[in-house]
């Protein structure tokens, strides 16, 4: 491949780029990803991580081109690919990881919900289906091409027309490559256990945010360690250690990084407050899609400065404006508990099934209930709740196919079959994969285990009440 660039990465340090990628990179939409906060709201307890998804999205590409041109050295004799058709896969494997974000919408993952419920409020696609990963797709395939300025990627365009379809044909899952194994690789490059988004992103992260848990993960000794079996990426056993360390500092970063009791409270709140703009008619509806994404060029900085400078006096967004107002001074509500423990501590074994019903099927009148029963208005009463999936990364480990191992000559083994540590840490994503925190103002939720205690009661009774 033929590089004309560099770009100096504090992750990887120096990322080359081709002409192609440059004359992408330079587009109004990925440019637009530079005021698109990778980790949300995470910067209101971990100061430096302000990093971007455009800065995620060249570390991918990097990441993803050291595992498919290791891929392309071990099997060589086997596929038999030309020089330029090695080029080319590369080039198709790197522009795919490039623009696999392109999509996505402010604060990251936290308007995540806002492009599942805009897609599903125009019927263009099934409940449930959707949100940024389907706008990508549409963006790139509908709209980069006529984004692109620069001469040479132009013409590389013209002499390539079908590429952006290609791309497309790779997020999707499905790329039009033989030998078929080859393609099945390119598909777990962009989405596995073991993909080039996790790797990246667990290291950045992790050194945006000063906690050192992602600092382990070794993609070099990941990528030099890939094999293929019957359509899986699997890692040969010397690898062992890299494959733990991936499983462990993702655990980690969920622990005390995404899943931190004020980070969940801050991007609740981001969300309660496009949420609000949208009903208040501040914004619309629209605005969260690939035309929204085009036309509003819908970023952090545009949904702060619409908020704060709306003159609309309605209850919604009076609400919106009170709660950015929360956020840009930091004056937020505190947790009635901030781990498990804590929770179990408030609120009985033999009661808890039951105020996690409430939570998951009736919350907005359960904040209401209990807010009426602490004397608060339900605008300072915040019930969070998500899945793994929510406001980071789609994670659904270990539901996902797990990372597999094999020793040479040997039957390829599970992860957790192999490794005691990651059997153990398997064990406790369980905790972690569906909670809920509440939260009041502090004057209100008390310095008190009695006071907490008390104030547990009555969220069981709120519970009760929405149940009966």
């Amino acid at each position: 491949m033929k590089f004309s660039k560099v770009i100096r990465d504090a992750v990887h340090g120096y990322i080359p780029i081709t002409e192609i990628e440059k004359a992408l990179i330079d587009t109004p939409l990925m440019q637009r990803l530079r005021d698109v906060k990778q980790t949300g709201l995470t910067y209101l307890t971990y100061p430096t991580a302000l990093h971007t998804r455009f800065d995620h999205s060249l570390g991918v590409m990097h990441v993803a081109d050291k595992m498919i041109s290791a891929l392309l050295d071990r099997y060589d004799s086997q596929w038999k690919l030309s020089s330029e058709e090695r080029d080319r896969v590369r080039e198709l494997v790197r522009l795919a990881s490039l623009l696999h974000d392109i999509g996505h919408g402010p604060f990251s993952h936290v308007s995540e919900p806002m492009f599942r419920e805009s897609l599903e409020r125009t019927k263009t696609l099934e409940t449930g289906k959707g949100g940024h990963e389907y706008v990508s797709q549409q963006l790139i395939k509908e709209r980069m091409s006529e984004q692109i300025s620069d001469p040479s990627g132009k013409e590389y365009l013209g002499q390539n027309p079908e590429i952006l379809d290609d791309v497309v044909s790779v997020l999707e899952r499905k790329p039009a490559i033989d030998p078929k194994e080859l393609a099945e690789a390119i598909v777990k490059i962009i989405n596995s256990p073991i993909d080039a988004d996790k790797q990246d992103y667990l290291y950045r992260d992790s050194y945006f945010a000063g906690p050192k848990y992602g600092f382990i993960v070794d993609a070099d000794r990941i990528a030099q360690n890939l094999k293929i079996l019957e359509g899986k990426l699997i890692l040969d056993m010397k690898a062992l250690s890299a494959a733990e360390t991936l499983i462990i500092s993702k655990f980690e970063m969920i622990r005390w990084i995404y899943r931190h009791h004020t980070v969940c409270l801050a991007n609740e709140l981001m969300y309660r407050i496009m949420l609000n703009t949208v009903e208040a008619n501040i914004l619309s509806w629209e605005d969260f899609t690939a035309n929204g994404i085009i036309k509003k060029r819908l970023t952090d900085s545009y949904i702060v400065h619409e908020v704060s400078n709306s003159v609309e006096n309605s209850e919604k967004a009076q609400i919106a404006r009170g709660y950015l107002r929360a956020l840009q001074n930091r004056q937020l509500l505190k947790p009635l508990w901030t781990n498990p423990d804590e929770k179990k501590s408030l609120i009985p074994a033999h009661r808890e099934a039951l105020v996690n019903r409430a939570v998951w099927e009736k919350k907005e009148d359960l904040e209401k209930q209990f807010a009426d029963k602490i004397g608060l208005s339900s605008s300072d009463v915040v019930i969070h709740y998500s899945t793994l999936e929510a406001y980071i990364p789609p994670y659904e480990f270990p539901r996902e196919e797990e990372i597999c191992l094999q020793s040479e000559g040997g039957s390829p083994g599970k992860l957790s079959d192999l490794s005691a540590i990651v059997d153990t840490v398997m064990h406790n994503y369980n905790e972690l994969r569906m909670f809920f925190l509440v939260y009041l103002p502090g004057s209100a939720r008390g310095d008190t285990t009695e006071k907490r205690m008390d104030i547990a009661g009555k969220l069981i009774r709120a519970a009760e009440s929405v149940q009966a």
